[in-house]
C-alpha cells in the first residue's frame, strides 16, 4: 500500500474525503472486502506514549464528501467459523 499517496493531511477542520481511497484489511480479514477507507495524517506521536510513530484517523471514503470516522465491520458467520474450533478444542482440554 503506498501509504504517502493517500494519506490526507489533517489541517484544522478541512478534511477533503473526495480522491484517493484504501480498502480496510480489518474488515476484508473479518469477510467483508472492499470497505473504502481515507487515512488521514494527525501528526507525530509523542515520545512517551505507545504505539506507532506517525498518528492516523481512519475515514469511511464517500462519493459526497462527507465523513465519519470507520467502524470496523465484520460477518458473524466467518468469525463464528474461526472460532468455534477453538472453543471445542478448550472445552476439551478443560475437561
Amino acid at each position: 500500500m503506498l501509504i504517502n499517496n493517500i494519506v490526507r493531511y489533517a489541517t484544522g477542520k478541512n478534511k477533503s474525503f473526495v480522491g484517493d481511497y484504501v480498502y480496510c484489511d480489518q474488515c476484508e480479514w473479518n469477510g467483508v472486502p472492499n470497505q473504502k477507507v481515507v487515512l488521514v495524517y494527525l501528526g507525530i506521536r509523542p515520545a512517551n506514549e505507545p504505539g506507532f510513530i506517525y498518528k492516523y484517523e481512519t475515514y469511511d471514503y464517500s462519493q459526497d464528501g462527507t465523513s465519519c470516522i470507520h467502524q470496523h465491520k465484520y460477518d458473524p458467520d466467518v468469525i463464528d467459523h474461526i472460532l468455534d474450533p477453538i472453543f471445542d478444542r478448550t472445552e476439551r482440554m478443560v475437561e
